[in-house]
């Protein structure tokens, strides 16, 4: 469904219940520049008040060859999920299934390629960090039959990071500075073997706060209630202390509410 149909559509039960509404979740794409601030901007000129949600990190997925989920979507891939993970192995080291996968493998993740690299491994510390398409043209193979001989020589302990989306740097900036969205999507989720962003928070002081000055501490760590002649502003980042667009009073002045704590 289209964004901003899906956020008219909020907007109408949000004018309706004269609430705020967030939806999530709104992700920059490097083939896709200004798509997200795009959206921003057409969405605020329409009533009401419905905030989009941003990451303020990648959206990264980690994988190893023992659990391929992410490549079921490819025929040949299917077999090897169909097999006990004690003999995936097996089936990676023969040539005959090498070949009929590699094309296939290859032109399903071409996009993927230049955003694959080795996360964690014991036999290849030259691999970490190095996208999977240079790595393979440097080994003179492709990214696929790479994977799969690095997982091979690693006895399958080879992890492998996948940056999905949310990977336009700047833009996120923007966003994370922009008062019309909210940070959302940190470290919760369903899939706990592939995703984890329990790292969301330092990497906002880090990145955003100290090297790239996105946000400044105090917008980072804590936003004031606004009255109700301001304009629309984001809720706390840092601390869960009632997020302003949410009209929520149970942590009102008086009560308590969380601290955090800054070491400069």
């Amino acid at each position: 469904m289209d964004l901003l149909l899906r956020q008219a559509r909020l907007i109408d039960g949000s004018g309706a219940a004269s609430v705020p509404v967030t939806w999530t979740a709104l992700v920059t794409r490097t083939d896709k520049p200004g798509a997200a601030l795009r959206t921003v901007e057409r969405a605020g000129a329409l009533p009401g008040e419905v905030y989009p949600q941003i990451a303020c990190r990648p959206i990264v997925m980690q994988i190893t060859m023992t659990d391929p989920t992410p490549l079921a979507a490819i025929d040949e891939w299917k077999e090897v999920l169909a097999l006990p993970r004690d003999s995936r192995a097996a089936l990676y080291a023969d040539a005959v299934w090498r070949d009929r996968a590699r094309s296939p493998t290859v032109d399903a993740w071409a996009a993927r390629w230049p955003k694959v690299s080795v996360q964690e491994t014991v036999a290849h510390g030259d691999a970490v960090g190095v996208p999977l398409d240079q790595f393979a043209v440097d080994r003179r193979t492709t990214p696929f039959d790479l994977m799969l001989d690095l997982a091979l020589a690693d006895d399958m302990t080879t992890r492998f990071q996948v940056v999905l989306e949310n990977d336009a740097d700047d833009e996120i900036g923007t966003l994370l500075a922009d008062k019309r969205t909210l940070l959302g999507l940190s470290d919760a989720g369903a899939h706990a073997s592939q995703l984890c962003d329990a790292c969301y928070s330092t990497h906002l002081l880090g990145h955003w706060v100290r090297e790239r000055n996105a946000i400044t501490l105090e917008e980072a760590s804590h936003t004031p209630p606004r009255p109700p002649s301001w304009p629309p502003t984001r809720r706390s980042i840092m601390t869960p202390r009632t997020p302003p667009p949410y009209s929520c009073h149970c942590r009102g002045d008086g009560l308590a509410r969380a601290l955090a704590c800054h070491r400069p």
